[in-house]
């Protein structure tokens, strides 16, 4: 598995929604640090009530990229997207 050494640092998409969510959980699971991107400061506060490490409201947010790399100073190791057409 993707996650399964721990230690990684991981990003979710639309982490607030089902899917995110359980991402980020099974993160936490294999230790990861986990970072989740969403549209509210309610949905921040709701990933923080599941273990998120960290939170990231891309409304708010004026530069994703950097606060990204605020949140992981060394890198993302897994970037799982949430929010990609097909």
């Amino acid at each position: 598995m993707w996650i399964s050494e721990g230690g990684r640092k991981c990003t979710v998409s639309a982490a607030a929604g089902a899917t995110g969510s359980i991402v980020g959980q099974i993160a936490k699971i294999y230790n990861c640090h986990v970072v989740g991107i969403c549209g509210s400061d309610d949905k921040c506060s709701f990933l923080k009530t599941l273990g998120f490490d960290d939170t990231i409201n891309y409304k708010t947010e004026k530069d994703l990229s950097k606060a990204i790399k605020e949140k992981c100073p060394n890198g993302v190791d897994v970037y799982f997207d949430n929010i990609t057409r097909a």
